[in-house]
């Protein structure tokens, strides 16, 4: 059989019958996200479909951890897409998983009555709680400080905003909040995690089963509390974030998750708006989750539990 060739970034050409037993004789572009790697979907010749991710070598770590911790998650019963084959040459990483045949759950949730997306963030928060199990390997947490980690982080993107950002009306009252709650990043637990737990990165099946994908956040290894960082970005998915706490605590939360997820989301504030300056659109859509925030933040001493937060189950 003549082997197939794929042309990528203009520069390389890989040919697929050569990186994997599989035999794959269709490929398309999948050009969803907002990740800058390459994405493929993928067709062997007895029509089996996959999917192919290709990134510059810079993320081999990253990815290889990724990788790990998917694996690890498919043998606990966490729906993820499924790991196959992980390798690199000198300039890209390649990562070769199964294919999930489901919609976006960022596309359909609206579509799901209250108390069908609040349920749907419960069935999230199991599989969330299945990932924080996962004992982490002694190379990946060597020499690991989560407090010295994140604290790092603070300062990068605090520096960088009162350098680069666009001074905006509250943002200091969100830079005192964060120095003054600095202590709670002291004892925290660490775990594996997902980096990006949002409804940007489920997919939801027909037959209902929900799949987590995209393990590729900025932190691999911390506070498992801080998965909740990006929850509830809008009024638009507050049911099923409320359903995600709700479930991974088996009940309501205990105060101090709250004000943990509050120090997260701050600073997270002050990093999308750095790097949105650019970017009128964008700006605007973070200036409003900004307004957003800042409502409980402002407020959090008298009501630590957020306005969005509700337990919406059917009697």
């Amino acid at each position: 059989m003549e082997k197939m060739e794929v042309k990528i970034l203009d520069k390389e050409q890989i040919t697929l019958n050569n990186f994997s037993k599989l035999k794959f004789n269709k490929i398309t572009p999948v050009l969803r996200g907002g990740s800058k790697d390459k994405k493929y979907a993928v067709e062997s010749n007895n029509g089996e479909r996959f999917f192919v991710r290709i990134a510059d070598i810079v993320k081999y770590h990253r990815f290889s951890i990724s990788y790990f911790i998917m694996l690890k998650a498919a043998e606990i019963g966490v729906p993820v897409k499924q790991p196959i084959e992980f390798w690199s040459n000198d300039d890209n990483v390649y990562f070769l998983t199964g294919w999930i045949d489901g919609e976006n759950l960022n596309e359909v949730l609206k579509l799901h009555s209250e108390s069908d997306q609040f349920q749907l963030g419960v069935k999230a928060a199991n599989h969330l709680k299945k990932i924080h199990t996962i004992p982490v390997a002694p190379e990946h947490c060597l020499y690991f400080e989560w407090n010295k980690a994140y604290s790092n982080t603070i300062e990068k993107f605090t520096k960088g905003y009162r350098k680069y950002g666009p001074k905006i009306v509250g943002i200091e009252s969100f830079l005192t909040f964060m120095d003054e709650h600095k202590y709670l990043l002291e004892t925290r637990p660490i775990s594996y995690l997902h980096g990006d737990f949002t409804e940007y990165n489920m997919m939801l099946e027909s037959n209902g089963e929900l799949v987590i994908v995209d393990f590729d956040g900025a932190f691999q290894v911390g506070d498992p509390w801080y998965d909740f960082y990006r929850l509830a970005s809008s009024e638009k998915v507050t049911n099923f974030a409320s359903g995600l706490v709700y479930g991974y605590f088996d009940g309501d939360p205990p105060e101090h998750f709250w004000l943990l997820l509050a120090f997260y989301k701050t600073l997270d504030a002050i990093r999308l708006v750095t790097i949105s300056r650019n970017n009128d659109l964008k700006l605007r859509r973070r200036l409003t989750q900004i307004e957003y925030l800042a409502d409980w933040i402002n407020n959090i001493e008298d009501n630590i539990t957020p306005t969005w937060y509700k337990v919406c189950i059917e009697t």
